[in-house]
């Protein structure tokens, strides 16, 4: 469970009204409805679990369900009812409340805190619509399934909602597509062709947490979820292998996993992978705002237009998401971006804005491979396109209907590579407009910084010595901007998206080169990750000199590196401080030894008619060392040091000697 989904949980806890009640159900509990009320223990649970939530208040009470499969029983128009209809299809588990129910309780539990989620998503709480228990592969045996496993509605008495732990499966909606087939709840409507495994509507908002929504269909809309008017709230939520089938005849499925209709629903750690559909395999999005943060949407297939997302008339703001290996048969394997009615209102223009994102493995049959986009202005920031594939534009495909309906989407700091056709191909009245991007194949131009190798590794982030390292405009994401993106400070990894100058593309370059120079240093250099610590290397050794550790200042040596508390925040040159070696040898006068020419320009001589001169070292006025020489002979070549005053020492037999000179 992610940090954020376990805050949120607490939240809710301490949000449970002391006053409200906690009820239980398990598989094995009783049977009958009329002591739902007094499920207050594990030992009394209920098995009807229709039945508990019509008994738990409006007021926040709370649910535990045990591991195990639960069918809805009761036909949705008659929820409140002790009428039972056992494998009707009209059947559907119905939320008019506030109410939190909470699954995966092994049954023993005395708290929300002691419950134990599964890190696969495979809850064991399962909400399921087949009622025969014969579900198989492409959707088989699924014609006696319920049309609808959940239904939510009512934002006037359904205020405060929370699904919480549950597998979520067999649902089938494969109504017709004639007005009156429909399911009335308490006066709302419900289409049987629409949302197989939740059916969300009228204003409602509920939080759905931890859930798996996996093996549901729908004739039209939302084979897993269908949202229509409302705000759901999903966290850590599978969408997987859902679809719809686009029929009757003259009718396009859409939003395989997911369907959002005048609605504007909040996604986060969400995973959509799998599912089909005609139009958005993985989602479809049609007049909202859906707000899209940290989602995979993954291998999903749309029969024609859309194969990750289809926006049509919407303008979803997506930080921090993967679109990759989706598959379309038409137009835009990963996403389809479209809509320019401006006829209706600026409500009807589709103007997707999109951070930090790859859009990478996606294959289009005809056109636009990761991306297509009609008449239509996104915004598209840090985004990498890459490895898509069409027949036309495999990056991005921009068309445009008109001269005066046409795409301007605009792409900064963005990287567009090794697409197997043509990165970005422009219809007539196309214009994207470029900043500080890379775009294979493109001239470098104002808007076009670079067209050369980003140096990707095999999951798109930059290595070292990658041109897009520093490259962008850190403007875009600053605040009072339009969009304002300075709420995002982490890149797709959640690391620090700006470092110091912001990267290009999804991922920001985390690493630094820490290297260790001076006298007599054979070091390899460290890669160090932003704000870590670099390891100490092996104590260095010179002859004659004491080392005194590592400094990032050389020369002056006044500020000293701990490689247990300092932190890399940058590239770092750590240079090595020498002290003279003791060796308890006195310091003799200067007139034992005699060195000339002084000034001196090539040759300097040292003379002495009865010490023995074991060691000479030259040093400049700072205390470096630049030359050692042990046994020297008399007569020292210093035509390569530059112009300046320094120090000769010479250890002898019985002492040290100490000269200054000048180097013409």
């Amino acid at each position: 469970m992610s940090k954020k989904v376990l805050l949120l949980a607490c939240a809710f806890l301490l949000a449970i009204n002391a006053q409200a009640v906690i009820r239980y159900v398990k598989p094995n509990g009783t049977a009958l409805a009329e002591n739902a009320a007094n499920a207050n223990s594990w030992l009394t649970a209920c098995a009807d679990l229709q039945a508990v939530i019509n008994a738990s208040d409006y007021n926040g009470d709370t649910i535990f369900v045990a591991a195990g499969t639960y069918k809805p029983i009761r036909q949705a128009t008659v929820y409140q009812s002790n009428t039972i209809t056992l494998n009707d299809r009209e059947n559907s588990f119905v939320i008019r409340k506030s109410i939190y129910i909470f699954g995966n309780f092994a049954g023993t539990e005395n708290s929300l805190e002691e419950r134990q989620l599964p890190a696969s998503g495979d809850y064991t709480s399962i909400l399921s619509g087949d009622f025969n228990d014969d579900d198989g592969a492409s959707f088989s045996g699924t014609t006696e399934n319920a049309y609808h496993i959940l239904l939510i509605l009512d934002r006037n008495m359904a205020t405060n909602v929370r699904i919480d732990g549950f597998t979520i499966r067999g649902g089938n909606a494969n109504g017709g597509n004639t007005t009156g087939d429909v399911t009335t709840v308490a006066g709302f409507q419900f289409e049987k062709n629409r949302g197989g495994g939740i059916f969300c509507t009228y204003s409602v908002a509920p939080v759905l947490t931890n859930l798996k929504i996996t093996g549901n269909t729908a004739t039209l809309y939302g084979g897993g979820i269908y949202n229509t008017s409302s705000n759901p709230v999903l966290n850590n939520v599978i969408i997987s292998e859902n679809r719809t089938t686009g029929i009757p005849k003259g009718n396009s499925g859409g939003g395989g996993g997911i369907d959002n209709v005048f609605s504007n629903p909040v996604l986060t750690d969400v995973v959509i992978s799998g599912n089909m559909s005609d139009y958005g395999g993985g989602m479809g999005n049609g007049y909202g705002t859906p707000v899209i943060n940290n989602v995979r949407i993954i291998g999903n297939t749309a029969t024609i237009d859309g194969g990750g997302i289809y926006n049509g008339f919407s303008n979803p703001v997506l930080t921090n998401v993967i679109i990759s290996g989706n598959t379309s048969n038409r137009l835009g394997g990963g996403i389809y971006i479209g809509g320019n009615n401006t006829t209706l209102g600026t409500g009807y223009i589709s103007n997707t804005i999109m951070t930090n994102a790859v859009i990478s493995g996606n294959t289009a049959s005809d056109k636009g491979g990761g991306m297509y986009i009609s008449s239509c202005a996104p915004i598209l920031t840090n985004i990498t396109v890459s490895q898509n594939t069409a027949n036309s534009g495999s990056g991005i495909y921009n068309y445009s209907y008109s001269e005066t309906t046409f795409s301007t989407p605009q792409i900064r700091n963005s990287i567009i590579w090794a697409n197997t056709s043509d990165n970005v191909f422009n219809t007539d009245y196309s214009t994207p407009v470029y900043s500080y991007s890379l775009v294979e194949g493109e001239t470098v131009t104002a808007g076009i910084i670079l067209n050369s190798d980003p140096l990707f590794d095999d999951d798109f982030h930059l290595q070292k010595g990658s041109p897009c390292i520093n490259a962008g405009n850190n403007l875009f994401l600053e605040a009072e901007q339009t969009p304002d993106l300075s709420a995002i400070t982490k890149d797709l990894d959640g690391k620090l998206r700006i470092i110091k100058t912001i990267d290009l593309g999804a991922y920001e370059y985390q690493f630094h080169t820490v290297t260790f120079a001076g006298d007599e240093i054979d070091i390899d250099p460290q890669t160090i990750e932003h704000r870590n610590h670099a390891a100490a290397p092996n104590t260095p050794e010179r002859a004659g000199c004491d080392f005194s550790g590592w400094f990032t200042d050389n020369g002056t040596f006044a500020n000293a590196w701990d490689f247990e508390i300092d932190l890399v925040t940058q590239d770092t040159t750590l240079w090595a401080k020498w002290s003279k070696l003791t060796t308890g040898i006195t310091e003799m006068k200067s007139v034992s030894v005699k060195i000339y020419p002084n000034p001196v320009t090539d040759e300097m001589r040292i003379e002495s008619s009865d010490l023995k001169i074991n060691q000479v070292e030259i040093s400049d006025l700072s205390g470096r060392i630049i030359y050692m020489f042990a046994n020297p002979i008399n007569q020292i070549n210093v035509s390569a040091l530059p112009q300046g005053i320094y120090f000769v020492r010479m250890e002898t037999n019985k002492g040290i000697v100490t000269e200054k000179f000048v180097k013409k």
